[in-house]
């Protein structure tokens, strides 16, 4: 397990990628629809646009500090230094539940409780590993790590509830499908920028 949690330490865009391809993997083969799919993966942009500013303002606003071993692998500073909450956590929890939410709220009715049941199984159980994989790693204590996954969820619920339940499917399905790849890219730029800023010691190896 020590090998996965570093992973998700160092590659939490690809870690993510991963997990959303797998989920909606699954849910094709149940027999959901590409269009559903489409639609619940496209939530997690406006998700991510809440959650960035929200977890830099509480990590100022509290202004905690990391476990020890955090300091070792990091050789400048970042937004996310402070320690609570966790955005690891944070955004893992928010992004699964907008997946789940979507899945809810978009599958035909007689697939909705096995999509949801499986969207839990799939994204939901691996934020609670990415969550507690912070702890594990020393990179985060546990209040961080469990603070961070309630503002996730909370987060994720709320936005992602709003937009479906107002909003999100009037727009075409081009749309749908920009907003996934830009919240790839987004994705993929945070997670490069905290790369650069990390020392890959022995405990990375």
């Amino acid at each position: 397990m020590q090998k996965i949690y570093r992973f998700v330490d160092v590659y939490p865009d690809f870690a993510t990628f991963a997990i959303v391809i797998l989920a909606s993997v699954l849910q094709l083969l149940i027999g959901n629809g590409i269009e559903t799919i489409i639609l619940s993966v496209s939530l997690m942009l406006p998700t991510l646009i809440v959650t960035l500013p929200t977890n830099i303002l509480m990590k100022r606003t509290f202004k905690t500090e990391r476990p020890e071993q955090y300091y070792k692998n990091v050789k400048k500073r970042s937004v996310f230094e402070g320690s609570f909450p966790s955005f690891h956590s944070q955004f893992s929890a928010g992004e699964a539940t907008t997946f789940i939410v979507g899945m809810s709220l978009f599958s035909p009715e007689n697939l909705r409780l096995i999509a949801t049941l499986l969207a839990i199984c799939t994204v939901g159980l691996a934020s609670v590993v990415i969550a507690w994989s912070r702890v594990a790693l020393n990179v985060h204590h546990a209040v961080d790590a469990v603070g961070g996954f309630i503002l996730g969820v909370v987060t994720g619920f709320a936005v992602s509830y709003a937009m479906a339940r107002s909003i999100w499917n009037r727009f075409p399905l081009a749309y749908h499908i920009a907003s996934i790849l830009i919240f790839a890219v987004l994705v993929f730029m945070l997670s490069e920028r905290q790369r650069r800023a990390m020392v890959f010691t022995r405990s990375h190896s």
